[in-house]
């Protein structure tokens, strides 16, 4: 089974390709990881619409510790240093975003561990956040046989949202 982890312009080309982008197979499960609200980008981001086997995200790759902010906030506005009076909001990844990511890969393993499922998850560049999916899904479901791109290792994931999907698993 495929653990595919790619950045958006790679994932969009592989779902036009594919024909995902007008309806994803039931053997693919797709995390998209969109950035906030304030980040210039669109719904459009997501290729593909929520269905039982797509989960869209918006968060933006920020630890909010590394602002010294508590690991639960949610957003945080600031001026926009180079032209004042204009404000960012960035949006961090949330304990509810893990609660729902968790129960969505669960739901997908449990409903495909027969048949198998391939697992696609996109971010940006697909070096950070949906890096931290993969080494998530691939510590918690250790077990299954993964095959993960070659040409994206899991080199850089980010530690906070792995931290916040496995003290998700945890509590569930």
């Amino acid at each position: 089974m495929k653990l595919w982890c790619v950045g958006f312009n790679e994932f969009e080309k592989l779902a036009k390709r594919n024909g995902w982008h007008l309806e994803v197979p039931s053997n693919i499960a797709i995390i998209s990881i969109n950035n906030g609200k304030d980040a210039g980008t669109d719904a459009e981001y997501h290729i593909c619409e929520d269905d039982v086997n797509v989960l869209n995200l918006n968060f933006d790759d920020v630890d909010p510790m590394a602002l010294g902010l508590s690991d639960d906030t949610e957003t945080y506005t600031y001026e926009n240093g180079y032209a004042k009076g204009t404000f960012t909001t960035i949006e961090f990844f949330t304990n509810d975003m893990a609660k729902r990511a968790v129960k969505f890969i669960e739901d997908i393993i449990e409903n495909n561990k027969l048949d198998g499922v391939d697992f696609y998850i996109h971010c940006s560049a697909g070096i950070s956040r949906s890096q931290a999916f993969v080494k998530y899904i691939k510590n918690v479901y250790d077990f299954m046989d993964w095959e993960t791109n070659p040409n994206n290792p899991c080199l850089h994931p980010n530690g906070f949202v792995f931290q916040k999907l496995m003290q998700a698993y945890r509590s569930r």
